[in-house]
């Protein structure tokens, strides 16, 4: 009996606080106003420093890896797009250690995968077993966009 007791007191506790912190919220027309009651004060949208990734096609085919060698520089974003056209490879799979991409690769659909390479070198992209190969190079210093008014400094 005590511990009934005890559940009703602390279900009406709760009831009580859940009444008074509705009673201290904005009502919803108060809610979407500004601070001087006008509209809503709204942040201009997140952007992109380097804009849209980069877009490269690869494909894989019955020879390998199309183009098997991609060069890139270093710091820029790339969004590779990957289409396997044949069954008879190992490259079901891709590989690209060095960006965590291990990923099934569908037969005639596309896989995308965005990632930025973040260090000079030569990194394999390659079929689980190794056997099918390519290479992503990656080189020199990405240059970010045109300051405003257009004209590249220097």
């Amino acid at each position: 009996m005590a511990l009934a007791s005890a559940a009703l007191l602390f279900a009406l506790a709760a009831a009580e606080g859940l009444a008074q912190t509705r009673q201290n919220r904005p009502r919803p027309e108060e809610q979407d106003r500004g601070r001087d009651g006008g509209p809503p004060a709204t942040a201009p949208p997140p952007t992109d420093a380097f804009g849209e990734p980069r877009t490269v096609e690869v494909l894989v085919t019955a020879s390998g890896f199309s183009p098997a060698e991609l060069t890139f520089k270093k710091g820029e974003r790339i969004r590779l797009v990957v289409r396997r056209t044949t069954e008879e490879t190992c490259a079901k799979v891709l590989v690209i250690d060095e960006y965590l991409v291990w990923n099934e690769l569908p037969l005639n659909l596309p896989f995308s995968t965005v990632f930025t390479v973040g260090r000079v070198g030569e990194f394999a992209m390659t079929c689980p077993t190794g056997e099918v190969r390519g290479v992503i190079k990656v080189v020199g210093e990405a240059t970010g966009p045109a300051p405003a008014g257009g004209a590249p400094p220097g």
